[in-house]
């Protein structure tokens, strides 16, 4: 597990609880916390503690899975390179990255991007809270078979397989897009940053599915629209909480790609473009 933070912690924590032989790889901190304290996940279930082992690179001729963050990929890659993996399976948030990693790993036979829907948060201390059960991973047709999915399903996470790579990116990117920019735009959780002028996040979530037509899934914008409504209204995003936080973010990826891919498309999209530029003007 590469990026043992809360969701690679959530995952790396089921994977062992049910007989999993597991590797967390962590930067030299977080790796040496982890040696020590071993893993910490609270959910509704209770109180989880493992203690996998623990190292700075993958170990040879593992199966992989990446739970860091997608602007992290380049710090990574090579040492999955290195290690020579049986599988790799990304759950990266965005379309952008899978022919930075299949470039990267062309030599490596399974490589795959998928997706997984969570909330999980990690406090000072390591310990990772899950306030809700929901741990989800959607991986595309033709991993079906693969030793990882197997282990995942194996856990007792909730793995759905099906649709192409970029069906299952897309099915999330869709509405992860359009709550991160919401809320970062808005500086404020998903039901007020939609209620603050009725309209205007509609109309920004009508453009992203225009976007997503264009790539090749069809889109509903109102049921995109549902699912926004459909979260807790104090819901934040990730990309929010980091934006507030003044560290990396992963607006390239959020915000930024989808500017580029409606160029491409020749979409207009000014209600993205003004949250895009807002929330750029912010981090500078």
């Amino acid at each position: 597990m590469i990026g043992p933070g809360a969701v690679g912690g959530v995952l790396a924590s089921a994977l062992q609880r049910s007989g999993a032989e597991v590797t967390v790889v962590a930067r030299p901190a977080t790796a040496e916390r982890i040696a020590r304290d071993g893993l910490t996940v609270i959910d509704p279930e209770g109180e989880h503690h493992t203690t996998p082992a623990v190292a700075h690179v993958p170990p040879k001729g593992s199966a992989i899975i990446v739970a860091t963050k997608t602007y992290a990929l380049g710090d990574v890659l090579p040492g999955i390179a290195a290690a020579k993996p049986s599988e790799v399976l990304f759950l990266q948030n965005g379309v952008a990255h899978p022919p930075l990693v299949h470039s990267a790993l062309s030599s490596v036979e399974r490589v795959i991007c998928g997706a997984i829907q969570i909330v999980a948060n990690r406090a000072d201390d390591g310990t990772i809270r899950q306030p809700f059960g929901l741990r989800i991973v959607n991986v595309p047709q033709e991993a079906a078979e693969w030793e990882l999915t197997k282990a995942l399903i194996a856990s007792g996470v909730t793995t759905n397989v099906g649709g192409t790579e970029s069906e299952v990116l897309w099915r999330k990117f869709r509405f992860l897009s359009a709550l991160a920019l919401a809320t970062s735009w808005r500086d404020a959780p998903i039901g007020p940053a939609m209620d603050a002028k009725p309209g205007v996040i509609e109309a920004m979530v009508a453009e992203i599915a225009q976007i997503a037509e264009a790539e090749g899934l069809p889109t509903n914008p109102d049921d995109v629209v549902a699912q926004l409504r459909a979260l807790d209204p104090q819901a934040p995003s990730s990309m929010w909480n980091d934006v507030k936080a003044g560290g990396p973010t992963e607006f390239d990826a959020l915000g930024l790609h989808l500017i580029e891919l409606a160029h491409r498309h020749g979409i207009a999209v000014p209600t993205v473009t003004r949250a895009v530029d807002a929330i750029g003007a912010r981090l500078g």
